[in-house]
């Protein structure tokens, strides 16, 4: 008679409890904390801990780093035109540009960030969430320490071209992981108070996504050992 090892349910949970201990565990290699410092500016980090963690209470924060470990794939849905589906692209194409481990795509099936084109009044039905959104939001779902999926909501009552491409590469954007806004630089797509409308990114958000994707900051890495690793040496 062969042996057998009998599985309770006790021990398939502590095993499941352990394995999310050991994913949310993540630590900022010493090597990699020397290269990002060498790399960026105090004030780019900075800019970069307010964005990807938030500093407000009520405006929003999080402990932890969050972003994408797989391919991201979009797909636009309601009343959208023809000039919004190409500004999607050339959005994907822009950040594609800038991010080397995956790969961002419009989708027309199996998508894991869907883009609502539709009145204000129905935000609610796509994502309770984002009810209190007036011209654009996203909100996001995270599985452990990495995105999941996401859901953004733009209004389609917003007729200005400009503003509306904004919108189309701000929300996109702040989907990446970066997903709080910041009065330090008038022009980056951050910018809480926005006065300028459809630019193309800023020197400074070019860097804040890279820094996200391309130099081995690893996902769910918490606010204090970045604070401590890079910026309290």
């Amino acid at each position: 008679m062969t042996g057998k090892v009998m599985i309770t349910g006790a021990t398939f949970l502590v095993a499941s409890l352990m394995y999310i201990f050991f994913q949310l565990n993540v630590s900022l290699e010493k090597e990699v904390a020397e290269s990002i410092r060498e790399k960026y500016s105090m004030a780019e980090l900075q800019y970069f801990m307010d964005t990807a963690y938030g500093n407000d209470v009520e405006k929003g924060h999080t402990d932890r780093l969050l972003k994408w470990t797989g391919n991201v794939k979009i797909r636009l849905n309601g009343d959208y035109d023809k000039e919004d589906s190409l500004y999607a692209v050339r959005v994907v194409r822009e950040l594609n540009a800038i991010i080397e481990p995956i790969d961002l795509s419009i989708v027309a099936e199996n998508p894991n960030i869907e883009v609502h084109f539709l009145r204000q009044r129905d935000f609610k039905v796509v994502n309770h969430r984002l009810a209190d959104m007036k011209f654009a939001g996203f909100s996001y779902n995270r599985w452990l320490r990495s995105l999941r999926s996401a859901t953004i909501v733009i209004n389609k009552g917003i007729l200005e071209r400009d503003y509306r491409n904004h919108l189309i590469r701000e929300e996109l954007t702040q989907c990446m992981g970066l997903f709080f806004d910041s009065y330090t630089y008038p022009k980056s797509i951050f910018q809480e108070d926005q006065i300028y409308w459809n630019l193309p990114y800023d020197t400074i958000d070019i860097k804040l996504i890279e820094l996200l994707y391309n130099d081995g900051l690893p996902s769910g890495l918490k606010k204090s050992e970045f604070r401590s690793m890079l910026m309290e040496y």
